[in-house]
């Protein structure tokens, strides 16, 4: 498709993000300088000691460093953020704190907002530069916003990397001159004109110490609830926020959270030279019973690993996969093809308005989709009676994670396909359970299945009844994830309501009573009567029409408190 042109509110977002970060160094008066000059880096994501210029510019440029992170309750709390999702970021900060402390310093974990937070902390410590890692969620940029302010007003320089993508994402839109490409093969023509991917830097061999003096002043300015149970400062425990911790302890931690396990996870598969150069997502299988790809996810959504270590691994590997005469599989199916994707959706969010949303995002269709309460919960507690979308959603659950394929077919099934619900409301169950969730590439994913924005191929739709078949015809990930049908015969094993009451009662499951009956009676028929549904809004958005007033359509409660 054509390049997206700049519109003016478009041009208004992208000065402001720009002016936003990073801030120069002389925003905000400098205090006289004292006998030592203590810093704050502020951890958010970047949770990793390696290529981290943000700690290094703390690091270098003060006597103390007070590396801090800021547990919001707003976000750590079970109904936003699954108990799965929050133990591996739990993980990935006590790796920090240990990680730090090695080198003589520490993290001081505190607790609330952090434009509650920051001021006090800021003034007990009597700290003269600030420095974080940006990111580009709504919630981080007002953060950044308010405590920007907070920081000037007390005279605090503040010192802004973009780190958690390949390109500073200012550059790239500096470069686009208002013509932000709408399409994949666009915006990796902008990415190559500026140039390779910068080196990872490597860890600080040694940090500025933190000192007991600079603890002491902290617990005695700051709340106990801001401090943490008798002022500890220290990384929480589930069950703090609310959290069953025995519940959690029965949980199997499949992907531990922190830097040293991510860095691990990367060296092992880049050293699988055959596998990354051959590598192409789509032939990877969705119901393998051990990820079939590297789950290298979350630690870049946490920033454990650093894209930019990530991107030259890969590349390492790549040139030593040529000197052997293996052929590389080029992008966008490759795993360099697969960062390039998680770029082009950092730059979509950064530079369309209401990204996250239907409404007001002028790159979304507009569908009057329906609000079924009912039909959610069941999609998401997986009860529609379709064994394959079932095993799916248990293994998003009970694991944090699902293979990208396999998000595709609840996606669709949850909007275009069957249930025909708000793509926005899928997006929200994913931001919880998943450990690998990230805003920007969330939200795009879930446009593009529900056939909303990046593609627009509506008719083409996932079935529920032979999509798990292509890659597990016995449906040995069904029986693991949905130990009811464990003695199904293969033959109904995806369709178990087809099986005789005689079969039924053998395998000791009968359908409505021990399994759910399909949410749907007829998946052809209802995803027919769908594909209508999609022409009718296809045809609105090309003839100019408003669908959604035509049709008085609201849309749903937010079940998010923040994104």
């Amino acid at each position: 498709g054509p390049p997206i042109t700049t519109t003016r509110l478009q041009l208004v977002f992208l000065v402001a993000s720009c002016l936003l970060a990073p801030f120069p160094r002389a925003f905000g008066a400098m205090p006289a300088k004292s006998s030592r000059r203590v810093a704050v880096h502020w951890f958010r994501k970047g949770q990793r000691l390696h290529d981290n210029p943000a700690l290094l510019a703390a690091a270098s440029q003060a006597d103390v460093l007070l590396p801090v992170y800021i547990m919001d309750p707003r976000l750590a709390n079970e109904a936003d953020m699954g108990v799965i999702r929050f133990r591996f970021l739990l993980q990935s900060l006590a790796a920090l704190r240990d990680a730090l402390r090695e080198k003589k310093s520490d993290l001081i974990v505190l607790r609330g907002r952090p434009e509650e937070v920051m001021e006090p902390l800021l003034r007990s410590v009597g700290a003269e530069l600030l420095t974080w890692e940006h990111a580009g969620e709504p919630y981080y940029v007002e953060c950044d916003r308010v405590v920007g302010k907070q920081a000037s007003k007390a005279g605090v320089e503040v010192d802004i990397h973009h780190t958690h993508t390949l390109h500073e994402q200012p550059m790239l839109i500096a470069k686009a001159k208002g013509n932000i490409p709408g399409t994949y093969k666009g915006f990796c023509k902008l990415f190559h004109s500026a140039g390779a991917p910068a080196e990872a830097l490597e860890e600080p061999s040694k940090l500025p110490a933190i000192t007991e003096e600079l603890k002491s002043a902290i617990r005695e300015e700051l709340d106990e609830n801001v401090c943490g149970p008798e002022r500890s400062l220290d990384v929480p425990s589930l069950g703090e926020f609310g959290y069953d911790e025995e519940k959690a302890a029965e949980i199997p931690v499949l992907f531990p959270g922190g830097e040293e396990e991510g860095l691990a996870r990367m060296v092992k598969h880049c050293a699988r030279t055959e596998w990354i150069a051959s590598f192409a997502k789509p032939d990877t299988k969705p119901t393998a019973l051990e990820p079939d790809t590297t789950v290298l996810s979350p630690y870049l959504m946490f920033g454990c690993v650093s894209v930019r270590r990530f991107w030259h691994a890969l590349q390492t590997t790549y040139d030593r996969a040529v000197s052997q005469g293996l052929k590389i599989n080029p992008p966008p199916t490759s795993l360099h093809g697969q960062l390039l994707f998680r770029e082009y959706f950092y730059l979509c969010s950064a530079t369309t308005p209401n990204y996250a949303q239907m409404v007001d995002n002028p790159a979304c269709v507009k569908i009057p989709w329906d609000d079924n309460e009912e039909f959610l919960k069941a999609w998401e507690e997986g009860r529609t009676g379709y064994p394959w979308i079932d095993a799916c959603m248990a293994q998003l659950r009970t694991e944090g994670w699902l293979h990208h394929l396999a998000r595709h077919a609840v996606a669709c099934f949850l909007t275009r396909g069957d249930l025909f619900q708000h793509w926005e409301r899928g997006a929200e169950v994913f931001e919880k359970y998943l450990i690998d969730a990230d805003w920007a590439i969330n939200r795009a994913n879930w446009q593009w299945l529900s056939a909303s924005n990046f593609f627009h191929q509506y008719f083409r739709v996932y079935s529920p009844l032979t999509f798990g078949k292509k890659t597990d015809s016995h449906g040995a990930f069904v029986r693991k994830y949905l130990p009811q049908l464990r003695e199904y015969p293969d033959k109904y094993i995806f369709e178990p309501w087809n099986a005789p009451t005689k079969v039924q009662e053998k395998a000791g499951c009968i359908i409505g009573r021990d399994y759910p009956e399909p949410i749907v009676d007829d998946h052809r028929e209802v995803s027919k009567t769908n594909m209508a549904r999609m022409k009718e809004a296809y045809a609105a958005r090309k003839s100019g029409r408003d669908i959604l007033s035509e049709t008085n359509w609201q849309p749903p409660a937010k079940r998010r408190r923040v994104e």
